[in-house]
């Protein structure tokens, strides 16, 4: 019959927002000595966000020189993941805790924007932010554009006099606001805008 041993064994997670990569890695020294598990199953699942269906999508073996010698494995997807240890005859069995991924927060505005008919200055990327702060003034210090929405879209008008900026530097503040972990963070973003016509 198998035994089942829950063991808290740790598992950090690093995340690399700008390539969307997670990697996971897990320390064995709370595992008995004399017991060392030589296979590990990596699973997870994600919830899928129209019926809330739990979805399993990944369960991988991996071989005893990733278990002990490089113990991390990289994942591109955000979701809940745990391990499992087991021994070659399939009797002991290990396993970690759920960690949970977010889905990486990324929030970035271009150095430069051509006023031209039907174009629009908008965030690079936008991804993952509740909402954001943003100011933008011109070279006087008056300001020229707000908005609140992660998404916006600024065609290049003076808010006051809905006339088209002229060409110049401009300067932003943002507070970018992400929810992470149930917690709502906040960064600061400044920056300059070179405007042309």
């Amino acid at each position: 019959m198998q035994q089942y041993r829950h063991v808290g064994i740790p598992i950090e997670i690093k995340i690399a927002c700008e390539d969307q990569k997670y990697q996971i890695t897990w320390f064995l020294d709370q595992l008995d000595s004399t017991t060392l598990p030589n296979r590990l199953y990596f699973k997870g699942y994600r919830f899928d966000e129209g019926d809330h269906a739990r979805i399993d999508y990944r369960t991988q073996t991996l071989d005893s020189q990733q278990l002990y010698v490089s113990p991390f494995i990289w994942v591109g997807s955000p979701g809940y993941y745990w391990i499992e240890f087991r021994d070659t005859l399939n009797k002991i069995h290990y396993s970690s805790d759920e960690v949970h991924i977010e889905l990486c927060s990324r929030f970035q505005l271009a150095d430069k924007f051509v006023i031209e008919s039907g174009k629009y200055y908008k965030p690079v990327y936008s991804q993952n932010i509740d909402h954001i702060d943003l100011v933008i003034f011109d070279s006087q210090g008056i300001e020229v554009f707000t908005s609140n929405n992660p998404t916006f879209k600024w065609d290049g008008r003076n808010m006051q006099t809905l006339e088209p900026c002229a060409p110049g530097s401009y300067f932003y503040h943002c507070d970018v606001y992400e929810n992470r972990g149930g917690k709502m963070t906040k960064r600061n973003i400044t920056g300059i805008i070179e405007i042309t016509h």
